[in-house]
């Protein structure tokens, strides 16, 4: 587990000692989810080029993705011209179940992760809940991930203590 400013990086095998993939090698397949808009994902996808082949998931529909995002419609448009593949309807807690989705992935990551709740104000509870989200996250990355993959969790301030980020990467082993 190795912490980098306001990112968690959870590695299941380290790369260094399997020769594993990195950044910029060929047939690279990246899972993306809880995505917004998706434009990650084609930053990602204009970034490695033919290198890679993104996955990109949303949990809303797609309609309701192009209703909320105004961008939504020709990101996915293009993600889908460069031959990527956009899925909508995904459990990122259940990711193993999900039809669409076709594991083993080399990256699996989940970049600012929510529920979508603005009606908590315990903050307490907040951090609970958002931290049983991690955890099955977590878990469930890892049961879709290629042996020499990643898992890569993108969080801000104090979330990662608050969430308990590392005592759930520690159950993966």
């Amino acid at each position: 587990l190795v912490e980098t400013q306001t990112s968690i990086h959870c590695e299941k095998v380290s790369s260094e000692s399997t020769g594993g993939r990195h950044a910029r090698e060929p047939n690279m397949r990246l899972l993306l989810v809880g995505e917004g808009d998706c434009s990650y994902s084609l930053a990602l996808a204009r970034a490695f080029g033919t290198a890679a082949h993104i996955t990109c998931t949303t949990f809303i529909s797609e309609e309701e993705c192009v209703a909320t995002y105004a961008r939504a419609l020709a990101v996915i448009a293009e993600l889908r011209e460069l031959g990527h593949t956009v899925c909508d309807g995904v459990d990122a807690t259940a990711l193993a179940s999900c039809a669409p989705l076709e594991p083993p992935y080399d990256h699996v990551c989940f970049l600012h992760p929510h529920l979508g709740l603005d009606d908590i104000l315990d903050e307490a509870a907040h951090a609970r809940r958002h931290s049983i989200l991690v955890a099955h996250f977590l878990a469930s990355a890892a049961e879709v991930l290629a042996p020499d993959g990643c898992i890569h969790l993108t969080l801000c301030q104090n979330q990662p203590r608050t969430w308990e980020v590392h005592a759930h990467a520690a159950r993966l082993d």
